[in-house]
């Protein structure tokens, strides 16, 4: 653009459809502008304040559904943030302070209900999250610490039932942790370290009665294991010695 402008302006695409409207002063973009895509359609509209954008701008998608709105401070992202999807419906919605996320985050499922909400400090996932499914029950909920989930957290099902518990460390399973079945029988019982299994473990089966039990170690059988039906009968499939995951006997 040149520098020598000011009053009010339009713009054009090589196409001959109209690229951007508004208006100059003292060689920078000031009041209303309106940016239009190369098929014709509003692109974006916002004001500008001393040639830096202020306030709520809004974008659209070319059928002229609202895509989002981003709120600038001298130039800046900062300010509420919201986003929709394609169809129209809300995707999400937070703050952010010179373009980096802050502050509490909304996600949302087709239907409107919550997806995820928590809080970022500096870009990162801090303190408490939680994930909902599109019927409003909760999926997980637990701490994250720079972005990474660290303390105890929690998992259910669908139904509503708790469906596991256990503690994460910078991102990774550590220590006990217990799982159900959908029916609130315990299903499993046992340490983690990362991604392996360690030290004693005990399964269940559904209508609660022990499965197997046994030792891990690196994620692998170890040592004597017992297996049962679930009739109670020794189960031959499991019982027996094993010696880094491969059963010798």
């Amino acid at each position: 653009m040149d520098g020598r402008r000011s009053g009010h302006w339009k713009g054009w695409h090589g196409t001959g459809k109209r690229a951007w409207e508004g208006s100059f002063d003292a060689y920078r973009h000031t009041g209303s502008w309106v940016y239009y895509d190369e098929a014709g359609a509003r692109q974006s509209s916002g004001e500008y304040v001393n040639g830096a954008r202020q306030g709520a701008w809004t974008s659209w998608y070319p059928d002229g559904k609202r895509k989002a709105v981003v709120t600038w401070e001298a130039g800046n992202r900062t300010g509420p943030v919201a986003f929709w999807s394609v169809g129209g419906e809300q995707e999400k919605e937070g703050f952010k302070t010179y373009g980096v996320k802050t502050g509490n985050w909304i996600q949302y499922h087709q239907n409107g209900e919550k997806f995820s909400e928590g809080e970022y400090v500096l870009g990162k996932q801090q303190g408490t999250w939680t994930r909902y499914y599109a019927t409003g029950s909760r999926e997980w909920q637990g701490p994250w610490e720079d972005d990474k989930e660290h303390g105890l957290w929690t998992r259910w099902f669908s139904n509503g039932q708790m469906e596991a518990v256990g503690s994460y460390e910078r991102g990774r399973q550590v220590g006990l942790w217990v799982g159900y079945h959908k029916n609130g029988q315990k299903r499993y019982e046992g340490e983690l370290a990362g991604p392996n299994r360690t030290g004693p473990w005990v399964f269940w089966h559904q209508a609660g009665q022990k499965q197997s039990e046994g030792e891990f170690v690196r994620g692998k059988r170890q040592g004597a294991w017992r297996g049962w039906t679930r009739s109670g009968a020794d189960d031959p499939e499991v019982s027996g010695v094993y010696l880094d995951g491969e059963r010798v006997q």
